[in-house]
């Protein structure tokens, strides 16, 4: 048997889910802000530019896998010793 709080709870969402959806949010709202929009445009080309053999060499991706593991590494250790430890200490 239901108790009347989950048949409540339920008859609550179910309203919820019926309910008119919302207007067209304000114009302010919904402008391009164009630094934003540019910043991440040509951040995209240059990351796609990058893949161009002619700007890497193997030493740089031995070294940024080196460099990744060593990072990554660090972050887990240091989350494992705050989370199972409660002996993380940070200067």
């Amino acid at each position: 048997m239901v108790s009347s709080q989950t048949a409540d709870t339920r008859e609550l969402r179910q309203r919820a889910a019926v309910q008119a959806p919302r207007g067209p949010l304000p114009a302010r709202q919904r402008r391009i802000k164009w630094g934003t929009t540019s910043f991440m445009l040509v951040m995209h080309v240059l990351a796609t530019v990058a893949l161009l053999p002619r700007f890497w060499s193997w030493q740089g991706v031995v070294a940024f896998g080196v460099l990744y593991w060593m990072t990554v590494l660090g972050v887990t250790l240091g989350l494992h010793r705050l989370v199972a430890h409660r002996s993380l200490v940070v200067p």
